[in-house]
């Protein structure tokens, strides 16, 4: 005959079926139990409590406190737009604050413009984007082997040596004219002009349309922004040209420096002193000399000297030459007097002294002249 389970006999059973579990549980894990089964078992609950522990930690230690010490490291673009930088202060990665999505993953470097341009060139793994630093638009992804800062709403780019230009938008212009990039080289639009290389090594000026303003045959153009003109050579013509593409001063000079208005320095074509312009064309200093040295002589004479040793010994004993050596630049030496007199131009590689008055001045390695105090020759 079956018996009837009440309500309570039914609870005290689960009850007790759940307590007898839970210590069961217990002397599985209790380090007292010798048997070399539940010590296996205990070892690998040790380590999984142990692994979990450093899991929990890890995400504690990156989410709570490095989270807080990342706002240090943090360079902000733009109210929407920030980088954030390994601790030597090399970018890791670029960020959209306002969408919380990166922009760049494995940043390299990114060169914001000091012209005030909104757009930001950055490189990563190799290859050259844009993103606008107000928005934090990705306006063109890393493609580019070589890439410059927008000015007058352009950018030159490279495909390996292949120069062209690129808008706000992404699209590609000039494609067709053959340019190509060297390195050192600023493509920037100034005034709606901007200096480019063709295949074939030469530069000419192009406007914003790609039409040509001034025919590319020039060995040497670029921008300065001192006199706010362009330096342009060729076949040893050295020239300023304004942005009409007109002469305002140039040339046959070895040499073209500009630094200012009042300071504009040139070098004759054979060599020799340079000399000192204005903007007008009027010159200022009719040379312009680096330094000067004395010059010495070995005579016939002797004399006993201690050298370092204490020991006395017998040397040549030199003298000071009548003329002084004067450097202007690129190696160029010329003789003057001590009172400031002008004996030879500036014409020689190198100058010493083989008498009081007698000078051998090297023209190049192989050739040379002997000079007397007076500039003249002297058949020895």
């Amino acid at each position: 005959m079956r018996r009837i389970i009440s309500i309570k006999e039914f609870f005290s059973t689960i009850g007790l079926g759940l307590w007898q579990a839970v210590c069961y549980v217990f002397r599985v894990f209790n380090p007292n139990n010798k048997t070399k089964f539940w010590r296996v078992i205990w070892a690998v609950f040790a380590v999984c409590i142990g692994i979990f522990t450093l899991v929990v930690s890890y995400e504690f230690i990156t989410k709570k406190v490095i989270k807080k010490e990342q706002t240090w490291n943090k360079v902000w673009l733009s109210k929407a737009v920030y980088v954030y930088n390994y601790y030597d202060d090399t970018p890791k990665y670029i960020r959209n604050y306002t969408t919380g999505e990166k922009i760049s993953e494995e940043t390299q470097w990114f060169q914001v413009a000091e012209n005030g341009d909104e757009m930001v060139v950055f490189c990563e793994h190799g290859k050259r984007g844009y993103f606008n630093k107000y928005t934090g638009e990705l306006i063109v992804a890393p493609k580019y082997d070589k890439a410059w800062i927008f000015s007058e709403e352009y950018a030159a780019v490279c495909s390996k040596d292949s120069l062209f230009f690129i808008d706000k938008k992404g699209k590609e212009y000039y494609k067709s004219l053959g340019l190509r990039a060297k390195e050192y080289e600023n493509f920037l639009f100034k005034n709606g002009l901007c200096a480019v290389r063709t295949r074939d090594d030469k530069m000419g000026i192009i406007k914003p349309d790609g039409t040509w303003v001034l025919a590319a045959e020039y060995k040497k153009i670029e921008r300065n922004n001192e006199v706010d003109l362009w330096e342009v050579s060729k076949d040893g013509y050295m020239a300023l040209y304004d942005d009409q593409m007109k002469e305002v001063f140039g040339g046959n000079f070895a040499m073209l420096e500009v630094v200012d208005a009042d300071h504009i320095y040139t070098m004759p074509e054979g060599g020799g002193a340079k000399q000192r312009y204005n903007l007008k064309g009027e010159l200022q200093d009719a040379i312009v000399i680096y330094s000067t040295s004395q010059l010495t002589y070995s005579t016939d004479k002797l004399q006993q000297v201690k050298n370092e040793g204490g020991c006395y010994e017998t040397v040549i004993v030199d003298e000071i030459a009548t003329c002084l050596r004067y450097f202007v630049s690129a190696g160029y030496n010329g003789l003057m007097t001590k009172s400031g007199k002008i004996v030879t131009p500036a014409i020689y590689n190198d100058i010493e002294a083989i008498g009081k008055d007698l000078y051998r001045c090297e023209y190049d390695d192989e050739h040379s002249v002997i000079l007397n105090s007076q500039g003249q020759k002297v058949n020895r």
